[in-house]
């Protein structure tokens, strides 16, 4: 009878440690993640929107406002816990934000110079050749950060569903 009392616990303390965590808990992490990259994506296309637009007072302003993001769900997601003891996930967000990052510093910040300065069809294209930079680099990271959290939910036995 000792023995037993001594096993069971054990017992549930081994299961209570080895199980994963439930696809529930897995998912709201997985919406926590996305919730700051859909944050910087809209401040983004808020800057798009502005440079279309070639009104180089809002396009300025909507550039600080999508690096201000990005410094802010960066700073979220980095303050997370790991998940699962594995911090693979997280970190490869952080990864998918750095792009944003090196975009709204390198590719933006040369297009609003081009904006600002005296229209030349040389500015227009270095523009637009910037802008394709930006497009195909965010795509790239997009699809890797995408292929990253598809098997996630595939681990954690969750459905990801477009909005």
């Amino acid at each position: 009878m000792k023995k037993l009392k001594f096993i069971a616990p054990l017992i549930a303390a081994f299961f209570l440690f080895s199980c994963k965590p439930s696809a529930k808990e897995a998912l709201t992490y997985s919406d926590a993640v996305v919730h700051e990259q859909a944050a910087i994506q809209e401040k983004e296309n808020n800057f798009i929107t502005e440079a279309r637009d070639g009104d180089t007072v809002k396009m300025k302003a909507a550039l600080d406002a999508f690096l201000l993001q990005i410094k802010t769900s960066t700073a979220i997601v980095s303050t997370m816990e790991q998940f699962d003891k594995n911090g693979a996930f997280k970190a490869d967000a952080l990864k998918f934000f750095e792009v944003y990052k090196s975009i709204a510093e390198n590719e933006y910040k040369q297009i609003l110079g081009y904006y600002s300065g005296e229209y030349t069809e040389e500015n227009a294209a270095k523009s637009t050749e910037l802008g394709d930079a930006a497009a195909t680099k965010r795509q790239t990271a997009f699809e890797k950060f995408s292929t990253i959290q598809q098997a996630f939910a595939k681990e954690y036995k969750f459905e990801i569903k477009e909005n």
